[in-house]
């Protein structure tokens, strides 16, 4: 193998595998998908794996539309956290009294 090889495998050909099996990850973890959705976004990724790949990643949110999870099940961030507040801050609902 070439050096020119080499090179254009690391540069151009590795980071679009990179994008098209992280976007296949994405589409199969995404809770807020149904099931058909999940399956044609895989077609068209599998497919189509550039163009299918960058299409999903402009045409997704950004964001679960999903409410039933909270944003920290997806970022690992408590909004406490974000907005400053401690721990200690946090109410204490494991002692069954409402704040």
């Amino acid at each position: 193998m070439e050096r020119w090889e080499f090179l254009t495998i690391l540069i151009v050909v590795l980071p679009i595998m990179a994008l098209w099996i992280g976007c296949i990850i994405d589409v199969i973890r995404r809770h807020d998908l149904s099931g058909v959705t999940k399956v044609l976004w895989l077609l068209a990724i599998l497919f189509f794996p550039l163009f299918g790949s960058l299409i999903y990643v402009i045409a997704r949110p950004n964001f679960p539309l999903d409410a039933s999870y909270p944003m920290s099940y997806y970022t690992g961030w408590s909004t406490d956290s974000i907005a400053g507040k401690s721990e200690s801050s946090a109410p204490d609902l494991a002692s069954g009294k409402i704040p």
